[in-house]
């Protein structure tokens, strides 16, 4: 109840009061208080302050200022303002006193506004939407709002002073079990709680109303706990909204992820508009969300696409695109290429457009059946559910840890152990934002934990992690190029690791990382892992961070505003505004400050949504009826920004102490999210009948036989409860025979696989999961067709197996056409084998028989045009020797038209069906090899050519007698194929052979050669010598013919380096580089070198960096010379501009390391890996015009690997080289 105002002249008529008193005791005092004549009267301005007001406050300070200058203040008794000084204290008196009148005033009005928030916080929480109850700390209820007396069915009489729980029962939904009192929760964790999923109120009457709730402690002003406030609301719709919508899309994954092959629609631009998870795994996506994510140029990128026979196959012709052309494809064998791994894989693929009324396509449905063997590990399998049970575990242990340091212990704990690695980090990243601090760790040196720091650079694998924003991956620290110089992990041997990112809400938290001293190389698995973990703990710091800002959160009242969420506006009787919330501010568009004083009809302008006239304003009604009232229907709320907004609302007058109506509060809600519920419910009942339809079209072009069942495979019980009508095209039976004989698909499989193909199927059943088995079928009409059924177990809510459902697919064609492939790689394993190709091809005879052929012979054109047989075979040895006996007695006929002669000289293939008896007669020259002929019981022939280069070498003859079988069109390509491959590797094997012939004739060449130059051009350079001293020392010679001496001995020497190398190379190719070895100081011997170059280079500096003490090895002295020479003088050449040339030479272990590098024109990386080949020289040599053979680096190596040692370069174009040479120490070197 706010106070009542008091009577003026009583107010005026205390101020008048207090000043004479204080005037009195002034005078009394005097003496006492003296400088300072206005202390007593300070206080009667503030005790009329605190009576009156300000009016008399004002007036108490004029009577003091008069009363002082009068009677206090010289000349006495006279009203005069003599002095500065005077004048300054009465002023400062003035001052003061205003001060504290107006404070006095600013604290009466603060307590009035706090006696009017409380009476509109009471009213408020009658009005609001939502259930508000308020208890003591016993947990007995002191106050209830209307909302929450409908809910329980108590009213507010009734409740008042019982205890929570009698009023508040809930139970869990599932378990019946009573739930803990939120009062409990609230005073134990003194934070805002809320009640768990699944929560019932059992009302008065026996109702159970679902609903969910937060709950809140009230405080006092020094923070204790006096009481509890709930909030509560009924979610009855919104759980039968989500129910409905779960059960649809549960309806539908179900039904999608039970067919087994992939599946996805494209839209008439070719983009994804739906993929299973199969179709995702067939493309390399975690998930079919991500596949429909991903662009579709992104995902056709990862791939090559290629024909049956290997070649590039363009994207106009895939199934998908023709089929959005609205032409159906038949199925069409897809041979793709994983660019990433280089992987190939195989799939069936089948496109089929589905047309509109207007026979429009409106998508494409494409289905491609995966036919690649799949090789899963079991260790792999393991390691995942290893992996998947520790993430799952620490997902539960992340939920229920307080303890955050502890967590993150754990947390490196557990990936260590589960990884198998040595060392594990945590890295938390500073406030500066450079720099990474070990928070958590296992494996390191002691005191680094909390204490060791990296920085969030490239010079860390934590800092690089952050700079690339994903997981890394380092198979091998020591070469890896990414990171600078991590000196945590190299200080501990770290040679592989993995990190991933912790991240935060508005910026990472860190870094989690695993290492291991073994090279290691980390799979997907592994990254999806420790980034699982860093999620965990991400969203675990998140939480505690969350908790925190919580427990910081001000009073209750803000509390409860904030969880209603509903709109509040208060007025006066007048109609002007007094008090909004920041959800008033946000819905009406007007902030506090711009609100408070206007009219509730400028800034709350409500209309009718269907007539579009103004509403009754709530204020009007409220007032006149002092009742609670609400809008009608389809109200509409006009904002300051135009925007016109559903809404809903109740108004409620705000009554003082005596009950007259004071204001009125005016609770009000956006409904657009309940509407858009509504629309989306109703969408999502079309959505779901759409894709039923979907489902139908999809299964209707399925071109195998999907089927749904329920029981045990093996029992005879067993019931199909649905199959596809493709089942009739596919083996003659009807639908009906399927539906209405139990266990219809285990009486036409095949006598042979029955009791595999059940036995299969059983342990798919029973191992409750999904799985492929593959048996023979047999069709209504005869045929045999080799099938594949791929199927899903069903299980009930307890896990146990209930059915099954799944696509069987015929693949007879490609169990044909394996056998083929398999055959084929076979053969060209054996053709590759060898160069020796009469031995290989008499092993391709053998493996053709019994595969396509009774007998099988290979004939070839000799190089003087005979024809010689390589090989016949035949599973029966006493056939193969009649064959040759045959042979023996009657040679064929040369110039016979027909058999293999006719095939040699034609380049043609002879193919007979059937051979029939005039065929045998034409064949045989004499009636006794007639005879043996028909005893052999011949029954089809096959002749092709071997051909390559467009030369006939020879051919191969097939021929079935024992089997009955016949040759048809597609064992005639088979032939050819093979022919083609035995043709290529008789071509590459005589090719060989020449070009062996052809190197060794010009090694002798070269050897020969370089012997004959050598003796002439040793004279040539002599004599040249000779004379540049003579014309030296007799000055005979002018500086022409000087020049012309020295460029005669320039090039002598050059030529005979070349002539040098030409004879290593030789000697090289023949195997006659020998050696003369004997203990040499590399130190030495580098020294000397070095110093002999020295004083012929002018635009060089050369620096040698060795040892003191001898570095001995056991080599060739002249040999090791022409190595360091060679790689100091290319160190020079390669450097035309000049610039520093460093020789280094250090022991390392049992090795002498000799490192050359120059700050040259560098080496491209495309010609590293050949740079040590003859007669090589990279891309930027010929185009600085660097004169050279490219034989000297190869002699390099040779020479090197001879003696046991090693050459490398490692190069950056445009910055220099540098080539390091590693050679054994000799046994005693180390005391030499």
């Amino acid at each position: 109840m706010l106070p009542m105002p008091r009577p003026p002249l009583l107010r005026y008529g205390v101020a008048v009061l207090t000043t004479a008193l204080a005037l009195l005791l002034t005078l009394l005092l005097q003496s006492l208080i003296e400088p300072g004549p206005f202390l007593l009267f300070f206080a009667a301005v503030a005790l009329t302050a605190w009576y009156g007001g300000l009016g008399p406050a004002l007036l108490a300070t004029l009577l003091g200022a008069l009363a002082s200058d009068y009677f206090l203040l010289p000349p006495l008794y006279a009203f005069a303002l003599i002095t500065p000084h005077t004048l300054a204290r009465l002023t400062i008196f003035a001052l003061v006193a205003l001060l504290i009148s107006w404070f006095s005033e600013a604290r009466a009005q603060a307590e009035a506004a706090v006696g009017q928030q409380r009476e509109l916080l009471r009213v408020t929480l009658t009005s609001i939407g939502d259930a508000v109850i308020a208890t003591d700390t016993r947990g007995q209820i002191t106050f209830m709002n209307p909302v929450a007396e409908s809910l329980t069915r108590w009213s507010q009489a009734d409740a008042v002073g019982q205890a929570l729980g009698t009023v508040f029962k809930i139970v869990n939904e599932e378990s019946r079990a009573t739930v803990e009192s939120p009062v409990a929760r609230v005073i134990r964790d003194g934070a805002v709680v809320g009640l768990a999923n699944h929560t019932l109120l059992l009302s008065r009457d026996g109702a159970e109303i679902p609903i969910d709730d937060s709950g809140a402690p009230i405080r006092d002003a020094d923070g204790n706990i006096i009481g509890v406030v709930l909030v509560f609301r009924d979610i009855t719709e919104r759980k039968r909204a989500e129910e409905e919508q779960r059960k649809s899309r549960e309806q539908l994954e179900i039904i999608l992820q039970g067919v087994a092959d992939g599946i996805t629609a494209q839209d008439p631009t070719g983009r994804l508009i739906f993929a299973n998870d199969a179709a995702a795994r067939a493309t390399g996506y975690p998930s079919a969300q991500a596949l429909l994510e991903a662009p579709l140029s992104a995902v056709m990128q990862k791939f090559e696409l290629l024909d049956e026979s290997g070649e590039r196959l363009p994207l106009e012709q895939l199934p998908g695109r023709l089929a959005l052309q609205g032409r159906p494809s038949p199925e069409t064998l897809l041979h793709f290429r994983v660019l990433a791994t280089g992987e190939d894989r195989w799939s069936v693929v089948k496109a089929t457009p589905v047309l509109d009324e207007q026979n429009r396509v409106q998508f494409a449905i494409n289905i491609f059946h995966d036919i690649t063997e799949r090789k899963q590990a079991e260790e792999t399998l393991a390691t995942r559910a290893r992996q998947q049970a520790a993430v799952a575990g620490f997902g539960q242990r992340a939920i229920v840890e307080t303890d955050l340091s502890a967590l993150l212990n754990d947390a490196v704990a557990l990936v260590s152990q589960t990884l198998e690695v040595e060392y594990c980090k945590l890295l938390e990243l500073l406030p500066d934002g450079e720099t990474l601090l070990l928070r958590a760790g296992v494996g390191w040196k002691e005191g680094l934990v909390g204490s060791a720091v990296v920085q969030a650079s490239g010079g860390s694998q934590g800092g690089y992690s952050l700079l690339s924003n994903e997981p890394v991956i380092v198979d091998d620290l020591r070469t890896d190029t990414r990171i600078g110089e991590p000196v945590l992990l190299r200080d501990h041997g770290v040679v592989s690791g993995l990190s991933v990112i912790v991240r935060g809400r508005d910026r990472p938290f860190g870094v989690l990382g695993a290492h291991t001293s073994r090279h290691r190389s980390f799979s997907v698995d592994d990254v999806h892992f420790l980034q699982a973990v860093a999620n965990i703990l991400a969203e675990a710091i998140e939480r505690r961070r969350a908790e925190d800002e919580v427990q910081e959160q001000r009073e209750w009242l803000r509390v409860t505003l904030a969880s209603i969420g509903d709109a509040v506006i208060a007025t006066d009787t007048r109609g002007r505004i007094t008090f909004m919330n920041p959800a008033a501010e946000s819905l009406t568009g007007w902030t506090q400050a711009q609100a408070a004083g206007q009219e509730l009809r400028a800034v709350f302008t409500i209309f009718d949504e269907q007539t579009r006239q103004p509403a009754q304003s709530p204020l009007v009604r409220v007032i006149r009826e002092g009742l609670v009232v609400g809008l009608a229907n389809h109200t509409l709320l006009l904002s300051r920004d135009g925007a016109e907004i559903p809404i809903d609302d109740s108004g409620a007058p705000i009554r003082d102490a005596d009950g007259d109506i004071i204001g009125v509060v005016l609770i009000f809600r956006d409904i657009t999210g309940r509407r858009q519920a509504e629309a989306e419910r109703e969408r999502l009942l079309a959505e779901v009948q759409n894709q039923r339809q979907r489902l139908d079209n999809i299964v209707a072009s399925v071109p195998g036989v999907v089927w749904e069942a329920w029981g045990r495979p093996d029992a005879r019980g067993q019931r199909v409860d649905f199959v596809n009508d493709y089942v009739e095209t596919m083996l003659g039976y009807s639908v009906h025979e399927w539906l209405s004989s139990p266990n219809f698909w285990l009486t036409i499989v095949h006598p042979e696989d029955r009791e595999r193909a059940a036995q299969e199927a059983a342990a798919i059943f029973a191992g409750g999961k999904e799985g492929t088995n593959r048996f023979r079928w047999i069709a209504k009409d005869g045929r045999i067709l080799w099938v594949e059924a791929r199927s899903v177990v069903v299980c009930d809510e307890t896990g146990t197996p209930i059915g099954m459902r799944g696509v069987t697919m015929d693949i007879t064609e490609r169990k044909r056409a394996e056998e083929t492939q398999h055959f084929l790689v076979e053969a060209s394993a054996l053709l590759a084998s060898s160069l020796d190709y009469e031995t290989t091809l008499a092993s391709v005879a053998r493996l053709a028989v019994p595969h396509i052929a009774d007998w099988c012979a290979v004939d070839i054109v000799a190089d003087d045009g005979t024809i010689q047989r390589l090989a016949v075979e035949h599973v029966d040895p006493a056939k193969v020797a009649l064959a040759h006996e045959l042979q023996e007695r009657y040679p064929p006929n040369p110039d016979a038209p027909y058999g293999v002669p006719q095939v040699l000289r034609t380049g043609e293939p002879e193919m007979y069906t059937e051979i029939a008896d005039a065929l045998l007669e034409r064949g045989a020259r004499k009636a006794e090899s007639l005879e043996i002929l028909r005893t052999l019981g011949l029954r089809s022939s096959l002749v092709v050519p071997m051909i390559a280069r467009g030369r006939t070498l020879g051919a191969i003859t097939f021929v079935t007698a024992e089997s009955g079988r016949r040759y048809t069109s597609d064992d005639l390509l088979l032939g050819k194929d093979l022919a083609r491959r035995a043709a290529l590797a008789i071509d590459n094997a005589r090719l060989y052979r020449e070009a062996q012939e052809a190197i060794r004739t010009r090694d002798q060449f070269l050897s020969i050669a370089s012997h004959e130059l050598k003796t002439p051009l040793t004279a040539l350079q002599g004599y040249a010598e000779l004379l540049q001293r003579r014309a030296a020392r007799e000055g005979l010679a002018d500086q022409r013919d000087q020049r012309a001496l020295r460029t005669i001995y320039e090039q002598s020497v050059r030529l005979h380096r070349l002539i040098e190398l030409l004879l290593d190379l030789s000697r090289i190719r023949t195997g006659q580089l020998s050696l003369e070895q004997r203990p040499v100081d590399l130190g030495a011997l580098t020294h000397r070198l070095v110093e002999e170059v020295r004083p012929t280079l002018e635009q060089h500096t050369l620096e040698l960096i060795c040892p003191a003490e001898p570095l001995t090895i056991m080599g060739d002295e002249l040999r090791l010379e022409q190595v360091i020479q060679n790689l100091v003088q290319n160190a020079v050449k390669y450097s035309p501009s000049g610039g520093p040339v460093t020789v280094r030479l250090k022991r390392a272990g049992q090795q002498v390391q000799l490192a050359v590098s120059d700050r040259g024109i560098g080496i491209p990386a495309e010609a590293l890996p050949q740079l040590f080949s003859r007669f090589y020289r990279a891309r930027n040599v010929r185009a600085q015009q660097i004169e050279g053979m490219g034989l000297g680096l190869f002699v390099v190596k040779e020479i090197v690997t001879i003696h046991g040692g090693t050459v490398s370069v490692t190069s950056r174009e445009g910055e220099g080289s540098t080539f390091t040479v590693w050679l054994p120490l000799h046994e005693s070197g180390g005391s030499d």
